[in-house]
């Protein structure tokens, strides 16, 4: 499998999609359909099997206790066949990489123009140099036990996880 950024010229984009250069809100649920954080991106790219955003260092970001402003450049990359997405967090000043960060959760989907997906709270982590880390198994333990994830969906979240660890890992941009 090739783990670099997708190539935009694979496929074009379903007709109920955006399309480059449109401004799309994405919008992170809990698992009990609760939305714990949206924010505006852009997109810029698109086709049948993932979606490109991107969002500039002073973006606003919603959350339950209020907003705050993003300090990164961040670009993004949902795949609607994948339990994962991926986000490059770039310095805001040089555009260098930062860190590799994956959230395990559902395929995104699209509802009323924008772009959701449920956060399972396990995560993978990857800093330039250094190999890829599984982090917040605190947060996913404790999602098992508030949200009643099954011994199978727990297993199928790990193995998400066992496949972004590699995503992370061989991840080019």
């Amino acid at each position: 499998m090739d783990y670099s950024r997708p190539n935009p010229t694979t496929s074009p984009p379903a007709p109920n999609r955006p399309t480059a250069g449109q401004p799309i809100r994405v919008r992170a649920f809990k698992a009990n359909g609760t939305c714990y954080r949206h924010w505006q991106v852009k997109v810029t790219s698109v086709t049948e099997e993932w979606l490109e955003t991107e969002s500039k260092a002073g973006h606003e970001v919603w959350d339950r206790s209020g907003s705050w402003i993003g300090k990164f450049n961040i670009c993004a990359v949902y795949w609607f066949d994948r339990p994962y997405n991926l986000f490059e967090i770039r310095d805001a000043q040089t555009d260098e990489l930062i860190e590799i960060y994956i959230n395990i959760g559902s395929p995104p989907r699209f509802s009323d123009g924008e772009l959701h997906f449920t956060d399972y709270e396990l995560d993978v982590v990857c800093l330039p140099g250094e190999s890829a880390r599984l982090v917040d198994e605190d947060e996913f333990a404790e999602a098992v036990e508030t949200f009643g994830y099954s011994k199978d969906f727990q297993a199928a979240c790990y193995q998400a996880a066992q496949e972004a660890l590699t995503v992370a890992n061989e991840w080019k941009r």
